[in-house]
């Protein structure tokens, strides 16, 4: 089977729930035949948790300042 690549923008989408069911089957399923391919997969989902917690933070540090001046 030959190997291949599949774009970083694929593995975003995986993490962002973006992808249909189809969609997420089949990245899934060729993961095995691509280099890297569950390397980059968990790397994916690690920036999306790392990116949603710092976005998190600073809402929460925005956001309270103002609702104590009220």
């Amino acid at each position: 089977m030959p190997k291949h690549t599949i774009p970083q923008s694929t593995f975003d989408r995986l993490a962002d729930g973006e992808l249909s069911s189809a969609e997420r089957r089949d990245l899934l399923s060729g993961l095995d035949q691509t280099p890297s391919g569950w390397r980059q997969c968990a790397l994916a989902f690690l920036e999306a948790q790392t990116l949603n917690q710092q976005l998190g933070a600073l809402a929460t540090q925005v956001v309270a300042p103002k609702a104590t001046q009220s």
